[in-house]
């Protein structure tokens, strides 16, 4: 069975912050949606998100919508670390448990915080998925990285910019 995983920005690496109702927001989870009903139509059913703020969580609310019509949708939760959401906003928490709760596996990928967890959550989600979709507009960082080894592990990759627009180059 087939793999998706999931890379992208935070809100803060967002061009639209967390303004949800922008309309290039919008376009962003538009885009995504459709993605993921082709990937469905193609026959998968194993998500894998990263479980932080922004496109993760994106991701996983626009595959938890598809439960109704897909009931057989396994959606992995890869959290870096235990308290990953220890020092959120409390609404940003109540969304991160309701995925939590939602999510049919949830993987914390070490039980600590340590300066390289982000890297290895990045690197579960790659290791553990046939495919990729990321969000990503050349800014340095996690998301870069994270394309960079699918890329050196030969995984198919989908890149769309945060405006929602298909990306053929992305380096």
């Amino acid at each position: 069975m087939d793999v998706c995983g999931f890379t992208g920005y935070r809100f803060s690496k967002l061009p639209y912050k967390r303004e949800e109702t922008h309309p290039d927001c919008i376009a962003l989870k538009h885009a995504l949606r459709e993605e993921i009903d082709r990937m469905l139509l193609q026959g998968t059913r194993h998500f894998i998100c990263g479980g932080a703020q922004g496109v993760d969580t994106f991701a996983a609310e626009i595959i938890l919508s598809f439960l109704a019509a897909y009931p057989d949708i396994y959606l992995e939760i890869a959290v870096p670390y235990v308290e990953q959401a220890q020092n959120w906003r409390q609404e940003d928490q109540l969304r991160y448990h309701r995925i939590l709760e939602a999510a049919q596996r949830i993987t914390y990928v070490q039980i600590a915080k340590t300066s390289r967890a982000m890297y290895h959550r990045n690197q579960y989600i790659v290791d553990h998925a046939d495919r990729m979709i990321a969000v990503y507009d050349g800014k340095p960082g996690g998301t870069k990285n994270t394309i960079l080894y699918a890329k050196k592990m030969n995984k198919s990759l989908t890149v769309f910019s945060p405006t929602g627009v298909r990306q053929t180059q992305y380096e």
